[in-house]
């Protein structure tokens, strides 16, 4: 049984969504870093291994792999750093190249949506 059938089986009065990344957070950072290193310049970004064009869906490690792109000394910190990170992101860029954002994207307009009456889990289909 997946997900959506165990929450359709509990017969919720709410809409409940469900929306998995497919690896880690950050890697929405990934896929802006040049805008985020334009905004945030005193990371001291090194970006000659990042490539735009890359899955940055795929990697694993992500807060790892955006503390090597940053100056020697400094490092990613989620509680000071996502926030202001997520502001800079560029949904456009995202919906290009990430599925997982498209997905949130999806999810979200569900929610403000009121859809069919009785469809009350979202995605209706995993797939």
């Amino acid at each position: 049984m997946d997900w959506t059938e165990r929450l359709r089986a509990l017969g919720p009065e709410k809409k409940v969504g469900l929306g998995l990344f497919v690896r880690e957070y950050e890697a929405f950072f990934l896929a802006c870093l040049d805008f985020i290193a334009r905004d945030y310049p005193n990371y001291g970004w090194r970006l000659d291994d990042w490539r735009q064009h890359d899955n940055h869906e795929e990697p694993r490690g992500v807060k790892e792999l955006l503390s090597r792109f940053m100056r020697t000394g400094r490092r990613y910190k989620p509680t000071l750093d996502q926030a202001r990170f997520t502001a800079t992101i560029d949904p456009d860029r995202l919906r290009r190249k990430c599925r997982s954002f498209r997905h949130l994207e999806s999810l979200l307009q569900w929610l403000l949506d009121n859809g069919r009456p009785g469809d009350m889990v979202y995605p209706s289909v995993i797939g």
